[in-house]
């Protein structure tokens, strides 16, 4: 008789087959764990699925924009003296509490070995925490975005520590994107350090296919394309400042796909017709895939302040063999993970337009060969399913 398969339950606030992003490695994940011994059931939230941030970026009515911008400033208002950013509130804190129903009833109805939550949204791991720990099963936290140790939303202050100490205290596991974000959690949570686990994000295996695929011929203009909703802190003010130069103001063409936020569609306002740039919304995961595919070069952001993610676009970039621009801080993950592989020949500050203007005409005049797949097999999602599955397995042994 063949052994009983192993069943997780994973929790999400955020519903899995939301576009884009995180959804997609989940989405793969899914399909994929059966095949390696485990069934998946998910439970998630209801609600705003995007959060406040992503809906504000997204809304082209000037009334919904503006009616979000009041609540922000209310909320900035109240909670910025105690060192923390109102965007704590734009996924429904109260999930926290309210979860544990929800996620306690398919326990019951699947019996699941393991309970797993991805985070954000955030709250979803006080819900997980509690109905796991209640149930006596093992637990396995993980943060794609830090919440306590992200300057941007705690200020360096200990509120976020503390309460997101007792999730911790309860995970079997800490699963984290980056090696530097795993520092940083060990940082904070020191009696946690040897539960901590780093698997990437990484991309999907098809991806590599697409690279023998036929790409348009370069037009008067060459394309730089970032695929992505920018909300937030992220920024393309050095960008389109650098696009404004003389040396590319008529040699290359900006396309954004994805919503914008009011700072970003302030500076396009701002820019005029001294850039060329093309908005188009938000799309589906294959149709943002190929805008980057057909590109001549894929411009990857990090977020200000938050020095320990890797934006996953940066992984597909990679995996299509498109050349990447990648906009940094002065000590960031995303650039040292390009200089480990190799690949930091289009790193540059995000905010200095004339390194970021010299780094594009490097990468249109002699651009770099696309890595060998072998350099990114530790972010194919085959490998990465494979160590979800051996983490799996260890837990359930216990």
């Amino acid at each position: 008789m063949a052994p009983r398969a192993g069943r997780l339950l994973l929790v999400s606030q955020r519903p899995i087959d939301l576009r884009g992003g995180a959804s997609v490695r989940w989405r793969y994940l899914l399909q994929t764990l059966p095949e390696l011994g485990w069934d998946v059931e998910t439970v998630w939230g209801g609600g705003d699925p995007a959060g406040t941030a992503t809906l504000l970026a997204r809304t082209r009515s000037r009334r919904a924009r503006n009616a979000l911008r009041a609540g922000a400033r209310v909320a900035w208002a109240a909670l910025r003296p105690l060192g923390l950013n109102p965007s704590l509130l734009a996924h429904n804190p109260l999930w926290a509490v309210r979860g544990r129903r929800p996620i306690t009833e398919a326990i019951a109805r699947r019996r699941p070995d393991v309970v797993w939550v991805t985070c954000p949204p955030h709250p979803a791991m006080f819900a997980a925490a509690a109905a796991a720990h209640r149930a006596g099963l093992p637990f396995v936290l993980e943060l794609r975005d830090l919440w306590a140790g992200d300057p941007g939303l705690d200020a360096g202050r200990p509120l976020l520590r503390r309460l997101q100490a007792r999730a911790v205290a309860r995970a079997a596991r800490i699963v984290c994107m980056t090696p530097e974000a795993a520092a940083r959690l060990a940082a904070l949570h020191p009696e946690a350090a040897e539960r901590i686990a780093v698997l990437p994000n990484g991309f999907e295996p098809e991806l590599l296919a697409l690279r023998d695929a036929p790409r348009p011929p370069r037009g008067e203009r060459a394309v730089l394309a970032h695929a992505g909703t920018l909300y937030g802190r992220r920024s393309i003010d050095g960008l389109v400042d650098a696009l404004a130069r003389p040396e590319l103001r008529h040699r290359v063409r900006l396309v954004l796909v994805g919503g914008i936020n009011d700072r970003s569609v302030a500076k396009l306002e701002a820019a005029g017709d001294g850039i060329d740039v093309e908005v188009r919304p938000p799309t589906q995961w294959r149709e943002a895939v190929e805008a980057v595919r057909q590109a001549d070069v894929a411009v990857v952001l990090f977020t200000p302040g938050d020095e320990t993610a890797v934006p996953g676009k940066l992984y597909e970039a990679l995996a299509l063999g498109v050349p990447v621009l990648a906009l940094t801080g002065p000590d960031s993950a995303l650039g040292r993970l390009l200089e480990r592989l190799g690949a930091d020949a289009g790193v540059a500050r995000h905010d200095d337009p004339p390194a970021i203007a010299a780094t594009i005409e490097r990468l249109l005049d002699d651009p770099p060969e696309p890595l060998e797949p072998e350099r990114l097999a530790p972010f194919d999602r085959r490998h990465v399913a494979g160590d979800v599955a051996a983490l799996l397995d260890e837990l359930a042994r216990r």
